[in-house]
């Protein structure tokens, strides 16, 4: 019980956050582009305070939750598995919406023709101009958001839970709040694998640099190239 009251405030303190944020994001008074900006400083600051937060909460120090390099005869190799990881993951998503297509072409050409409005999808619209400014507010805000979720579901939940309960449960639980955290049905089996590929680069190098480096290449090339992977 104590874990899951834990885990249930840091998810909903990390949704609250995010409502300030989000009254900044539907002003319509503010340049779309402007508002990119404020969004992303914003959100890395209150990320910050929610981790600093529960850190100290859960009595975990900042080696504890991974904000540390990988030990300097690994990271070489933690990279290489961290990029390796990455493109595994598109590959994933190439084939799981393949097999949707196949399986489910109703709920194939839906999503296809779903446009998805907010943050995220202004920022990547932006990114794909190729302009100077929108590759630097891409590649920071989507690093900010990568950083956040696994200082989040890897770092505090993930650690908080193998301390508490046991390692598979860490591994299952963190994977699977993270999946539903992304609000997208069809995506949580593909989101949740994801999560667990983290979990396990986090594991093993014992720092959130390997499992940042792989959910990024995942995030920008879903950007770049997912519209070939469909």
């Amino acid at each position: 019980m104590k874990t899951i009251k834990s885990v249930g405030a840091i998810l909903i303190f990390s949704i609250l956050a995010q409502v300030p944020v989000m009254a900044i994001w539907f002003s319509p008074g503010i340049p779309e582009k402007a508002r990119i900006t404020l969004v992303t400083v914003l959100s890395s600051i209150f990320l910050l305070g929610i981790v600093e937060n529960f850190r100290k909460r859960l009595t975990l120090n900042y080696s504890d939750i991974g904000v540390r390099f990988p030990a300097a005869e690994r990271i070489k190799k933690d990279s290489a598995f961290a990029l390796a990881a990455g493109a595994a993951g598109l590959v994933c998503f190439a084939f799981y919406f393949r097999m949707i297509k196949l399986v489910l072409p109703a709920v194939y050409e839906k999503l296809v023709a779903t446009k998805i409005e907010g943050y995220v999808s202004s920022l990547v619209e932006w990114g794909r101009t190729y302009s100077l400014a929108g590759s630097i507010a891409l590649l920071l805000g989507m690093l900010i958001i990568v950083a956040g979720e696994e200082l989040l579901f890897r770092g505090l939940i993930f650690n908080y839970i193998r301390r508490e309960e046991t390692e598979t449960k860490a591994f299952m639980w963190s994977s699977v709040l993270f999946a539903l955290m992304h609000l997208r049905p069809t995506s949580v089996p593909l989101i949740f694998l994801l999560g667990l590929l983290c979990a396990w680069l986090y594991k093993r190098s014992g720092s959130l640099l390997p499992p940042i480096i792989a959910h990024l290449v995942y995030n920008l090339g879903i950007v770049y190239f997912g519209p070939f992977f469909y």
